[in-house]
């Protein structure tokens, strides 16, 4: 699953390009599900509004990357270290933009 899951281990410029990429995919799996009748997937939709991507963007480090990169970093010994600080600084960056700043 990390290996999935790495893009916010890297430094924000890298983890911010590799944001944006997904969240178009996920925007335009919102828009075919309309176009086909189909309920579409709520926490997808409007993330082509910058303070909602770097919001759901805050979520999905915190409760599911950064849990994950941690718990295989304390298997490590700490190996991961640099990882799981990428993390926490892109949260901090997401919360920045999230607020506007």
């Amino acid at each position: 699953h990390c290996v999935d899951l790495y893009a916010p281990t890297k430094k924000f410029e890298l983890s911010q390009i590799w944001a944006k990429k997904i969240n178009n995919e996920f925007s335009n799996q919102v828009k075919e599900e309309g176009e086909r009748g189909l309920a579409v997937t709520v926490f997808m939709l409007n993330l082509e509004k910058r303070s909602v991507m770097a919001k759901q963007e805050i979520g999905f480090i915190k409760h599911i990357v950064r849990p994950l990169w941690s718990v295989v970093n304390s298997f490590l010994d700490g190996y991961l270290d640099e990882a799981v600080k990428n993390c926490d600084d892109n949260s901090r960056e997401w919360e920045k933009i999230a607020e506007g700043n």
